[in-house]
Order: C-alpha cells, then structure tokens, then sequence
C-alpha cells in the first residue's frame, strides 16, 4: 500500500516554531530600527512641570461637535511660564487633531495677579 495522504507545509511542530521566532525576530528588528531614543518624533521631557491640562477644540457650528483639524493658537504669555507638556516653551504653533496639552514651569507661582 502507498500512502496517499499529503501533510501541509505548516503542520510540522518544528516548521511552526521556526516561522514563529522568524516572525519574533523580525519584529525586534523593527522595533530596534524604528524605536530609538533619538528619535526626532520620540517626546523627551526636558524639565519638571505642573499643573498639566489638555485642551480640545471643538467645532461649535456642526451639529455634531467634532474636533477642530487644524487651528492658530498663539499664547501670550510675556513671563514663559505656560509650556507645552513635554517642557518646550513656544508663542505661536500650528495644532492638528484638536487636542494639546499644556503645563507651567516649575517655578511658576499662582497668585491673585497671576493666576
């Protein structure tokens, strides 16, 4: 009797396994190539901050409230003490999506005249 029957190309216990940490080595190798401290998109914190908030803007006019795609913001601020969350400092930015986050120093202090 011959046998007839054929075994597919994954069905082996060590095929999968291969392939598995094929796939698991791919993947670390993107991640080292593309995750890296250096990155120019990565958020680094340059100084403490407090007080965090985050601000949406949103489209008052539609009857569903969406956010605004892009938006102006300029800040007045003549002591630089408000900055953004990651501790950079700046008067005017261009936002997209909506939503921001700002902070204040660390040594801004709240007061009856600055609050």
């Amino acid at each position: 009797m011959e046998n007839t029957s054929k075994t597919s190309f994954f069905g082996k216990t060590s095929t999968r396994i291969g392939l598995g940490l094929l796939l698991l080595l791919l993947i670390v190798l993107f991640l080292l190539k593309y995750c890296r401290k250096d990155d120019p998109g990565s958020i680094t914190f340059s100084a403490p901050i407090k007080a965090p908030v985050a601000i949406a803007l949103i489209d008052a006019n539609r009857f569903l409230n969406t956010q605004v795609a892009k938006a102006k913001i300029t800040l007045i601020d003549p002591d630089t003490m408000v900055v953004t969350s990651n501790g950079l400092s700046f008067s005017t930015l261009e936002l997209t999506g909506g939503v921001m986050s700002l902070a204040l120093k660390q040594n801004a202090v709240f007061s009856d005249t600055a609050p």
